[in-house]
């Protein structure tokens, strides 16, 4: 399982679980399964401590209307792609995953996708 946080041209952050979508050996894309929107608010310092910073999140699911949990995304739509704070993980599985109970992979959960 390879949960990861993705920032995408259109300015979203997302989280997923991803898998590199591969046509001759070569990523053109990635399948999302489970994607949510990290939604960020209320940045605040910490009054004891200058250098601590809260930030509440809130995950949503991205495309919630689709009926399939796995999203294909083309490579060229995805700036970036780093690891997720140990926080953010946490958090991930246990409203998202059911505390990482969903960790197939497309091609085990059913969903049928093609390159």
């Amino acid at each position: 399982m390879s949960i990861r946080f993705l920032m995408l041209k259109s300015g979203e952050d997302l989280i997923s679980i991803i898998h590199e979508m591969l046509v001759d050996g070569k990523v053109v894309g990635y399948y999302l399964k489970k994607p949510c929107v990290i939604e960020m608010q209320n940045a605040r310092k910490h009054s004891d401590d200058e250098t601590r910073t809260s930030i509440d999140i809130r995950l949503i699911p991205w495309i919630a209307l689709s009926k399939s949990d796995v999203i294909p995304v083309p490579a060229d739509w995805v700036v970036t792609i780093v690891e997720p704070i140990d926080k953010l993980v946490d958090m991930y599985k246990a409203e998202v995953l059911q505390d990482g109970q969903d960790t197939d992979t497309p091609e085990q959960s059913g969903d049928n996708i093609k390159n």
